[in-house]
């Protein structure tokens, strides 16, 4: 949310950053929007208000506009590499996975202790099949913060893709334990489980089965009917 930074320019807006941040914290983002707007109407090389105007953006899933945001930022700050990250998100989740791949690689040129630079650039390289590259971002962001449960996941999936299942179910198992309310992180254990051909027809079952029982409300909103 918006420091002290934001309310040194927020003085100068319409809006003033109190009364804004209690209509956001209320459920009206309007007001604190507006003032964002405003901001970078008069000044557009402020960075909170980019920062802050995205994070509204991306809370709606307007992933559109806030690329549009960002790429405005990026004129002012070419090497921010917050601009870069947002944005790695932002095409991650358009599934616009080259454009995430390259600001990611840049995220993490210009920020390199930043796990969430080398997450996104594991997930944006395994989306556009560049397996190992991914495994090792996703490596360097487990160094960074261990037992991130996304770059475990990644992790996995990469390892699954190369054939590599035994390895695999290790990583799952570990980004089950980090984040064990997740039902994916449950099914991508199971799964991985069910492909190992060494696991016996009667430990499939009884795995399935346990997963089945203890998450199936979660794996139902999960599995939707298409």
């Amino acid at each position: 949310m918006p420091t002290s930074t934001f309310a040194a320019f927020a003085e100068r807006a319409d809006y003033t950053l109190q009364e804004a941040l209690r209509a956001h914290a209320a459920g009206d983002e309007r007001p604190l929007e507006e003032l964002c707007r405003q901001t970078l109407n008069k000044w557009p090389a402020e960075r909170v208000a980019h920062a802050t105007l995205c994070q509204i953006l991306t809370t709606r899933d307007e992933f559109s506009e806030a690329i549009e945001v960002l790429h405005r930022a990026l004129e002012q700050d070419s090497d921010d590499p917050y601009i870069h990250l947002n944005l790695s998100h932002c095409y991650l989740s358009l599934r616009q996975h080259q454009l995430a791949q390259t600001h990611a690689k840049k995220a993490c040129e210009l920020h390199p202790n930043e796990a969430r630079n080398w997450l996104n650039l594991s997930s944006a390289c395994y989306h556009v099949e560049d397996l190992e590259p991914g495994a090792e971002a996703a490596l360097r962001a487990l160094e960074l913060q261990p037992n991130l449960p996304g770059a475990l996941t990644t992790l996995g999936t990469i390892r699954k893709a190369q054939g590599q299942v035994r390895e695999s179910i290790g990583f799952f198992r570990r980004a089950l334990q980090a984040d064990p309310q997740r039902a994916m992180m449950h099914t991508n254990l199971l799964l991985a489980m069910l492909y190992d051909e060494d696991v016996s027809a009667d430990q499939e079952k009884d795995v399935a089965l346990g997963f089945a029982r203890q998450y199936e409300d979660q794996l139902r909103r999960h599995w939707k009917p298409r």
